[in-house]
């Protein structure tokens, strides 16, 4: 079995999600200071839907000395990871700090969806924590954004 990833406008056929880790550890002991590579670490967790564990990893990262094209890439995995946790101000947040940079990342998608939950939000009577009573509450490994 294949997973397609489509971001960027470009299609790359990766190795079923359980392997995606695998395949970046390889390249990562091949190349451990190319950050266009570190980015494969990152493509695993988001392929393996391991959210929380991503948005770890890349939140407390200083974005400065990372390439503008990648420090995009961080914010738009960063939105995904907060959406699929059910943190739509951060999701927010970082969508407003990555859109402005330059890179192929393209965050329009991610704008539409977190509006659209806005939409809903309102419906219900107004935004909801992540954790609070009756809001929804995403498990590490199984949120989709």
């Amino acid at each position: 079995m294949f997973v397609v990833s489509l971001c960027h406008r470009k299609c790359r056929v990766l190795p079923e999600a359980a392997g995606a880790a695998a395949m970046s550890a390889r390249l990562v002991a091949l190349q451990p200071d190319d950050a266009r590579v570190q980015q494969t670490v990152w493509a695993a967790l988001a392929v393996e839907r391991r959210w929380a564990e991503l948005a770890d990893l890349l939140g407390p990262m200083a974005p400065d000395p990372l390439p503008e094209a990648i420090r995009k890439h961080r914010h738009h995995l960063l939105v995904a990871a907060h959406i699929a946790l059910g943190d739509v101000a951060e999701a927010a947040r970082h969508l407003e700090e990555g859109r402005p940079l330059t890179g192929s990342c393209n965050f329009d998608h991610l704008g539409n969806l977190l509006a659209a939950l806005a939409t809903a939000s309102v419906a219900r009577g107004g935004p909801r924590r992540p954790g609070a009573a009756g809001a929804p509450r995403a498990r590490p490994g199984r949120g989709r954004a």
